[in-house]
């Protein structure tokens, strides 16, 4: 049943999504969330620019990171908005070329993930194919070619939110069964790099 899955995305580890984006960190929904507080309503969407001048910004993917995290069209972000994502934010979002005034994909109704809700439940001793940070004995990486079934979480990972981060996997982030079961069934589930993971 999809309430008693959990699945890890792996896209934080895929290089080729990122794109050269920055926020302008005065703008006031910026402000909100480096004080750890949401935005206004008054301030959203929030906004990115483009870092370089000669980047033109065109073929953005349904799914790419950059300046804020992972960013992503409306159609992704759909079956997300239904669901209790706990303190994880899912925010609107526009994007600008480097110039600040020309907006790009604006027919899109981008949204990005700045925040996530953290909650523990990596059962690390179960997950022999994860990777020990050199910096850091207590956190973990993602193996380079994840497959379902390396990451194990404790069986309080079904009750998490929708959404959620624990702090000691550095790259990679969770979703419970029900919304993967909803992103499948919108046709995007691929593009979050999803593997299953055991609950042990």
């Amino acid at each position: 049943m999809a309430q008693d899955r959990v699945w890890v995305s792996a896209v934080k580890t895929d290089s080729t999504l990122v794109r050269g984006l920055e926020k302008d960190k005065s703008e006031p929904g910026w402000v909100a969330l480096d004080e750890r507080r949401d935005p206004a309503e008054q301030d959203l969407p929030v906004h990115l620019y483009g870092k370089y001048r000669d980047d033109p910004l065109k073929d953005l993917p349904p799914l790419f990171m950059g300046g804020s995290g992972i960013i992503m069209s409306g159609q992704i972000a759909a079956p997300m908005l239904k669901f209790d994502l706990g303190r994880t934010l899912l925010l609107p979002l526009r994007i600008f070329l480097a110039d600040r005034t020309t907006e790009i994909g604006a027919e899109r109704a981008f949204y990005t993930i700045p925040r996530y809700h953290v909650f523990e439940a990596l059962a690390p001793e179960g997950s022999p194919a994860l990777r020990q940070s050199e910096y850091d004995a207590a956190q973990w990486l993602l193996p380079r070619a994840p497959k379902d079934g390396d990451v194990a979480v404790t069986p309080q990972a079904l009750e998490a939110p929708a959404i959620w981060f624990d702090p000691r996997l550095i790259n990679g982030f969770f979703m419970g069964g029900p919304l993967v079961a909803a992103l499948q069934e919108a046709g995007v589930a691929r593009y979050w790099q999803l593997f299953e993971c055991r609950v042990v």
